[in-house]
């Protein structure tokens, strides 16, 4: 007869959880050679949620060192130009001073509408400038980020040539 307090014995053997089974030794792993390092334009290791996910990093997804030279050439540019252009614009009405009735009503009224498409022209400028700053620094952006960039200060320009054929000057 058997003590209350001591548990059967299995009746047939049962295989131990693999998580518990005695592993086979392993052997002592050897230090892997060692070689010089080699000189790389990006970097080496996956980055982001390709490490996460152990799959290669896509060249998208790598960082540009000097994404932030192109929008910073284009600011010291643009804002003084459009600045100068935005003075000198709002200044040409005292183009008109000695001018006539009949010359000052013609020149006002091409000025009007020359003058608002002027500063539509700078709030495109600012716009393009402004992108070219938040665009993710990303490869795959570069050259969107160096032709938004390259448009902020041509915008200005091409908005002062377009003020000045439209409005009607004295002679």
């Amino acid at each position: 007869m058997q003590q209350p307090n001591t548990p059967e014995p299995p009746s047939e053997p049962t295989e131990a959880p693999e998580a518990t089974r005695p592993t086979e030794p392993t052997k002592a792993r050897e230090p892997a050679e060692v070689t010089e390092p080699t000189e790389t334009t990006g970097p080496t290791e996956p980055t982001g949620l390709a490490q996460a996910t152990g799959t290669p990093a896509e060249p998208d997804a790598r960082t540009t060192g000097g994404g932030w030279v192109a929008p910073l050439v284009s600011t010291v540019i643009t804002l003084p130009a459009g600045f100068l252009a935005l003075i000198n614009a709002m200044l040409s009405p005292m183009a008109c001073d000695p001018c006539g009735p009949a010359e000052s009503r013609r020149f006002t009224e091409s000025f009007l509408p020359a003058f608002w498409v002027f500063a539509g022209g700078l709030v495109l400028s600012l716009a393009f400038l402004t992108t070219s700053w938040f665009l993710p620094r990303r490869v795959r952006h570069t050259a969107r980020r160096m032709g938004f960039a390259a448009a902020a200060p041509l915008t200005v320009l091409v908005s002062v040539v377009i003020f000045n054929a439209m409005v009607d000057w004295p002679r």
